[in-house]
């Protein structure tokens, strides 16, 4: 269950009321791996954690969280890695 394994509870502190913590899904949706899942399963749960993303209250807060932590993989605020780099690249500013 997400609220009790899932990143030892740490959405249950920070995203109240997160969709991914109520303990509904799989937390494997939102971390699973190219590495370690079939190719078909791994776009499937991507989609699937992006649609219960996009429905959930705490997306906002998710996603700045995600964008402010690179070091973090899986789908966070409806945002895959991929995604989250590149927003990282438009909004930084120019050095």
């Amino acid at each position: 269950m997400p609220s009790s394994t899932w990143l030892s509870g740490f959405l249950d502190v920070k995203f109240n009321g997160a969709l991914c913590a109520t303990g509904d899904y799989d937390p494997e949706l939102w971390t699973c791996t190219r590495d370690d899942t079939p190719l078909n399963r791994f776009k499937s749960y991507r989609r699937a954690a992006q649609a219960i993303c996009h429905q959930c209250p705490a997306i906002r807060t998710c996603a700045v969280y995600a964008l402010k932590h690179p070091e973090l993989s899986g789908v966070w605020g409806g945002m895959l890695d991929e995604q989250r780099s590149e927003l990282r690249r438009r909004i930084s500013p120019v050095r």
